[in-house]
């Protein structure tokens, strides 16, 4: 299903949640070391398997930290420690 659609987005997927612009899918190829390291960790078995890496982009247009004032100059100190 990943192969044919990697990127999700809310003119393509009408059910996605308010405020996430993107979701994209992306597969991983791991070799068989990595592979089998990977599921030790996870603690299950990896036949078959397969591994894909989720991307989000989610904006919060209301949710303002904190406003950094401008920055006019960069100094370099090279005797640092």
């Amino acid at each position: 299903y990943f192969q044919g659609k990697q990127i999700f987005t809310p003119q393509n997927t009408p059910g996605l949640p308010t405020g996430i612009e993107r979701i994209t899918m992306e597969l991983v190829n791991l070799d068989m070391r990595e592979l089998s390291n990977f599921w030790t960790a996870v603690g299950s078995k990896h036949l078959p398997s397969v591994i894909y890496k989720f991307r989000m982009v989610s904006i919060s247009e209301d949710l303002i930290l904190e406003e950094l004032r401008e920055i006019t100059a960069v100094e370099s100190n090279p005797k640092v420690g």
